[in-house]
């Protein structure tokens, strides 16, 4: 396992623009970690999709106890997680204040999945999504509250109208995140006194936050919650959506939703798009969905490396599918179990990942 080495701050909007990441009232703290490396100027990131907690997910596992059960579901891509500088993922559903548990189609779920996923290795999540207000405000607000207490970063929704976003200072390049979602499922009355907790998919107000955090980034991410379910591509709108938030400042764009892995768009400058990771971790499967999709995702691995700019070298495609191994499930890439690098897989999920390993690389060859 790779340290990591990192700094996190929370940006606020403040009247003068912050240089890095030095801390405020507010801000969260700095976090130092590791002995500084030897070759400070090139970092990885990890990203994956959505992780959605179908109740079949944990069903077996023992719930308000001990998290290291939950983390089973992403130990067989710790290597790809513990490997990167800083990982992340679209955390989507909520919890209830409680600790009272409901799936579909409104996700509360248990608080141990925060401390799983720190444990795993993951760094932080994005909260911005159709389902982030399953648990009401409270809900949202508890979410916060794990993510803090497990030493979790998050963004995409807040608890102080002066927050934006976030950066990340690794190794000395500072990476940025913004998030935002196209829906809350009809939800948004429930923040009316607080509208600053949730941040909706408005392009101006992406241009705003952009124009803020540019001058502060060496490299900035958009990670959008858009699109339409099961599309097998992004709609011509959601196409003109990322190229107007590429041109505005954003170095590329990460985006989840439709469940399904959509293509990645690169231009000649070096700027992306991925339309939609599809799903990480999920429940759902080809029988029910009628797209034999919805089992596979993909995790991206991006190089970034700062001379006299910080520039993309790297965009490496990890596909990804949920297998059922030992009674659980788990989130594998394809590769590692064509590879035989991963024990008691059934003869079944052995097919599938080749199956599905081809399909997602199709999928983001398409555009």
């Amino acid at each position: 396992m790779n340290i990591k080495n990192s700094k996190f701050c929370l940006l606020l909007l403040a009247p003068v623009l912050l240089t890095g990441c030095q801390e405020a009232e507010g801000q969260a703290k700095i976090e130092k970690k590791g002995v500084p490396p030897t070759n400070p100027e090139v970092v990885r990131l990890f990203v994956v999709g959505d992780i959605i907690y179908h109740q079949p997910v944990y069903r077996n596992l023992p719930k308000n106890q001990d998290p290291s059960a939950f983390k089973s579901h992403y130990e067989l891509l710790e290597n790809h997680i513990q490997g990167a500088d800083f990982a992340l993922a679209n955390f989507e559903g909520s919890v209830s204040p409680s600790g009272q548990i409901h799936s579909y189609p409104m996700f509360q779920v248990p608080h141990e999945t925060v401390r799983a996923l720190k444990s795993n290795g993951f760094d932080a999540l994005s909260t911005a999504n159709n389902h982030c207000l399953d648990g009401s405000v409270g809900g949202l607000k508890k979410l916060i509250a794990l993510c803090e207490e497990a030493g979790m970063k998050q963004f995409g929704t807040f608890l102080s109208p002066d927050s934006k976003g976030l950066i990340v200072d690794l190794k000395g390049i500072k990476v940025g995140f913004l998030a935002y979602s196209q829906s809350f499922n009809g939800l948004e009355g429930a923040v009316r006194e607080e509208p600053y907790l949730i941040r909706p998919l408005n392009l101006d107000q992406v241009k705003v936050d952009i124009d803020f955090m540019r001058p502060q980034c060496d490299y900035l991410l958009v990670l959008p919650h858009w699109g339409t379910e099961y599309a097998e591509g992004p709609s011509e709108d959601i196409k003109k959506l990322g190229e107007e938030i590429l041109n505005q400042g954003a170095d590329g764009i990460i985006a989840s939703h439709p469940h399904v892995v959509q293509g990645v768009m690169r231009r000649n400058d070096g700027k992306f798009v991925a339309y939609s990771l599809g799903n990480s971790l999920s429940n759902q499967n080809r029988v029910y969905q009628k797209t034999k999709r919805v089992e596979g995702g993909l995790g991206l691995e991006l190089t970034l490396l700062k001379k006299d700019k910080t520039r993309l070298i790297n965009l490496k495609e990890v596909p990804t599918l949920v297998v059922n191994r030992q009674g659980k499930k788990q989130v594998a890439a394809c590769q590692d179990i064509m590879d035989g690098k991963i024990e008691n897989i059934s003869p079944e999920d052995q097919r599938r990942s080749q199956e599905l390993f081809d399909q997602v690389l199709k999928d983001t060859t398409s555009y």
